[in-house]
């Protein structure tokens, strides 16, 4: 796969220096100290701007990217029952699969001259061209053994499982294995249980994008006339006795950081329990209900600690772990110039969770002639999120009319988000911050969907909505990249611009407001 991505009207940094060092010309006209083709750039005077210098100062920037993936994989799935192997006390037999796979992933990276530069003004640094790839070796098989069939308290009982051995070329080898129980007691209800052990690979940009220093943390607690941190504190952090309560502060709230690849990284390991039932009553006819308990923990995660967390743990603690990683200019900042900021490349650290509830319901009303009336409700309760806020429940509400009109169907869905609050809000020390009175609790979300769909012939239909229809614009934070009380969600300096971007979260609420679609399916 290749992938183009191109942009315009970014200003040079030289041509910008370039344009505003200007001298008198031979005839007393400002001219540009280095002469043609730069034009000066007069922004003292009202419409001193003219195109030519406009157009002398802005360039272009082109990035290329590549992505090679080659497998070859194959698997033999059998059902022994049909030789006899299985137990007395199930009809069916040992279902198996067993197979291999060998995977190759490439990947390239490669920015123009002067995106690796950094002269794009507001760009935010240089960017680093990537490039590096890696092979793994698979064997895995999965299971499925029916234990009881057809007998008291026990419709049905099985057991499934599964086992993947990986073999990676970047030297080091993991194991994944899943281990699950299912339960019929009764025809009406199913029980379910399951332990999974996954895995997750660090991805050729974790492994070998450079270092470069760019823009990270959003704090400084040395900086400023009276900073957060005492003197005592902010030795550990770099600063000298002098230079404490004269470290300028970025006003932007803007910072270096080290930041790239590691191809010392190990694979993350995950540990996922879960637990539930499906019921089905046969005395309700057209009603499901299911509940599924899940806690999930991710060990030794990859990405970047975060310069903010770097600093806080400094000064807190005193670790060396944490202060051996700042590095101040001359002046003690970590701003003014690349020589200041914060060794924050990629590393495995910590642990993230989750646990919560998962709950479905559906029910279909036969009408007679008037067809049929459907409900569905998916929502998850989530007790804990430890990598950025989120609604603690969550879920969404279909009510479907099948019409006897041409297989007319209309859905009216209630999409429902619970309140969430700054992570700033927390007592954990490592997420202290000043959260926005504004922002640091954004309450609870209602959004109301409408749509129809029907068939024009057997294989081709037609579907249009409208989504949002009271047009409820979404919460508003500011940019950036710490807590959503200030900035955009973070914890440990991970964050995603899929959940977060601009000043809201695009992957949680609706941020373009009220949508209006329509959609043309045709099967062949």
């Amino acid at each position: 796969m290749d992938n183009n991505n191109g942009n315009l009207n970014y200003f040079s940094n030289a041509n910008i220096g370039n344009a505003l060092n200007v001298i008198p010309g031979a005839t007393g006209q400002p001219q540009c100290a280095v002469g043609p083709p730069c034009v000066p750039w007069n922004i003292w005077v009202p419409n001193g701007v003219t195109p030519a210098a406009t157009q002398y100062l802005s360039i272009p920037l082109l990035i290329e990217a590549g992505v090679t993936e080659q497998i070859v994989s194959g698997s033999v799935t059998g059902d022994l029952g049909k030789y006899n192997v299985k137990l007395p006390t199930a009809d069916g037999g040992l279902q198996v699969n067993l197979g291999a796979e060998w995977r190759s992933e490439d990947a390239s990276f490669r920015p123009d001259l002067a995106s690796q530069l950094g002269d794009a003004a507001g760009s935010g640094g240089p960017t680093t061209p990537v490039s590096g790839g890696f092979h793994v070796r698979e064997v895995f098989t999965e299971l499925r053994v029916p234990l009881v069939q057809h007998a008291a308290a026990a419709e049905d009982l099985a057991f499934e499982g599964g086992y993947r051995h990986s073999d990676y070329s970047e030297d080091f080898k993991t194991n994944t294995y899943k281990l699950g129980l299912e339960w019929v007691p009764v025809r009406d209800l199913r029980l379910r249980s399951s332990y999974q052990r996954a895995v997750r690979a660090p991805n050729i940009l974790e492994l070998f994008n450079p270092a470069a220093v760019v823009l990270d943390g959003s704090t400084d607690p040395c900086a400023g006339t009276t900073p957060s941190a005492s003197q005592a504190n902010c030795v550990f952090a770099g600063v000298s006795a002098a230079q404490y309560g004269h470290v300028a502060p970025n006003a932007a709230s803007q910072y270096n950081g080290l930041l790239g690849g590691n191809t010392s990284l190990l694979p993350e390991t995950s540990d996922t329990y879960s637990g539930g039932f499906i019921l089905q009553p046969r005395f309700v006819p057209g009603l499901s209900l299911s509940v599924d308990y899940f806690n999930i923990k991710v060990k030794e995660t990859i990405g970047a600690i975060g310069a903010d967390t770097i600093l806080a743990n400094c000064v807190s603690s005193h670790d060396p772990a944490y202060c051996s990683a700042i590095h101040r200019d001359a002046t003690g900042t970590l701003w003014r110039s690349p020589a200041g900021y914060v060794s924050d490349t990629n590393v495995n650290f910590g642990s993230l969770g989750t646990r919560g509830i998962d709950v479905k319901a559906s029910y279909r009303l036969q009408m007679s002639s008037l067809g049929s009336l459907s409900f569905a409700l998916e929502g998850t309760k989530q007790n804990d999120l430890t990598i950025q806020p989120s609604p603690s429940w969550r879920h969404v509400v279909n009510a479907t009319w099948a019409t006897p009109w041409k297989a007319l169907d209309v859905t009216l869905r209630w999409r429902y988000l619970g309140s969430a609050d700054s992570e700033y809000t927390s007592s954990n020390p490592q997420l202290t911050g000043k959260a926005l009175p504004s922002t640091s609790h954004i309450p609870a979300y209602n959004y109301v969907d409408l749509s129809a769909m029907f068939n024009i012939t057997r294989t081709t239909r037609f579907q249009i909505g409208v989504n949002n229809i009271t047009d409820k614009d979404p919460p508003t934070i500011a940019s950036g990249s710490g807590g959503f009380g200030s900035d955009c969600p973070v914890l440990g300096g991970i964050g995603s611009s899929s959940s977060c971007n601009g000043n809201t979260f695009p992957g949680v609420y609706d941020a373009l407001g009220r949508y209006i679609f329509a959609r043309l399916t045709a099967s062949f």
